[in-house]
């Protein structure tokens, strides 16, 4: 049996691939396929802890401008979650640090302490 339907297909507006995945820019409306998505798109999470929906999409072109202007109330909403993320990164990087350096002194002045066999 044959059938005749109509079927809705996405196209990167990049590379002209039909695409199963799409991520759409926030200002200027651009799809990219996953592909060109990994090179020119950048992804905003909504939360710094934890991801899930809300991701916004900005082509690098729109996001440079964006960032340029500040004109943009989301974007910058983006960038200030951004900005707390990389903050947290940061201290819990010098927090292990710390933490490896006084788990390091606890085993050594235990070794000093253990009978020699």
């Amino acid at each position: 049996m044959k059938k005749t339907i109509l079927k809705e297909v996405d196209f990167c507006d990049e590379c002209g691939t039909e695409t199963w995945y799409v991520n759409t820019c926030l200002r200027c409306s651009k799809d990219y396929c996953y592909d060109c998505g990994k090179e020119r798109v950048l992804t905003y999470h909504p939360s710094a802890l934890h991801g899930g929906s809300g991701d916004g999409h900005y082509c690098r072109p729109c996001d440079i401008a964006l960032c340029e202007s500040k004109d943009d109330p989301l974007h910058q909403a983006y960038l200030a979650v951004r900005a707390l993320k990389d903050e947290q990164q940061r201290r819990y990087a010098e927090w292990d640090k710390r933490r490896k350096a006084a788990e390091l002194r606890v085993e050594m002045l235990l070794a000093k302490k253990r009978p020699s066999s």
